[in-house]
């Protein structure tokens, strides 16, 4: 999602940018990063690898898609693979009891698993917000 802007200051490689609140701010799980005001402002802190500069208008990339596809892996696939193993077990003949008990550890192996690919390929520079360029 690109969004206009208005750079306030830079800090460091970052930069503070201000701008307007959107509808979707609303249901964004990114919003927890954003500072209101009361004329609906946003400041958010966006990486500045370009070098804008204080009062500049830029546009801002807000990676939305990113934040989507890594809850859809870490809480889709546990769920699918919980169900499945549950339902496969009742229908081999095992006890419900031990049917919810292999669906337990088969959720927990395949959280373990997420775990340890999302720390190895998470970078939390993906879901922060980056200027892309100055208008």
């Amino acid at each position: 999602m690109i969004e206009k802007a208005e750079v306030l200051y830079k800090k460091g490689h970052n930069a503070i940018v201000m701008l307007q609140q959107q509808k979707t701010c609303n249901n964004c799980s990114s919003r927890s990063i954003c500072q209101l005001n009361r004329e609906n402002l946003v400041q958010i802190e966006a990486e500045n690898k370009i070098g804008a500069e204080q009062g500049d208008l830029v546009e801002v990339e807000i990676s939305a898609p990113e934040i989507v596809r890594k809850t859809f892996l870490f809480y889709f696939l546990p769920a699918v693979f919980f169900l499945t193993s549950a339902v496969f077990s009742l229908r081999i003949g095992i006890s419900e009891l031990v049917s919810l008990g292999i669906g337990f550890l088969c959720l927990i192996i395949v959280f373990l698993i997420l775990a340890m690919i999302l720390r190895s390929n998470f970078r939390k520079e993906e879901l922060k917000p980056r200027i892309v360029r100055v208008i």
